[in-house]
């Protein structure tokens, strides 16, 4: 089983240039043409698989919260991913 900071390192940080203004999510839109200039390009849709994993992180990240704060409460948790 995977721990919750690999499962966080292994998800956010490797996917989070994509969702911040970097070179790494502008270049996913970005085409090198041949005359030497840059065409911009509509983005496509999202593969859905990955916001379903971010879901998961959030959710695991809300039950820790309710677990070493006390909030939110662990059953309005479970009543939002139900």
């Amino acid at each position: 089983m995977m721990s919750y900071t690999a499962f966080y390192a292994g998800l956010y940080r490797h996917h989070s240039g994509y969702e911040h203004p970097s070179t790494l999510g502008l270049l996913t839109v970005a085409e090198d043409l041949p005359d030497g200039t840059t065409q911009i390009k509509m983005e496509t849709k999202p593969d859905t698989a990955l916001l379903g994993m971010t879901n998961v992180l959030y959710a695991w990240s809300l039950l820790i919260a309710s677990d070493r704060l006390g909030w939110p409460n662990e059953d309005d948790v479970a009543d939002a991913y139900d």
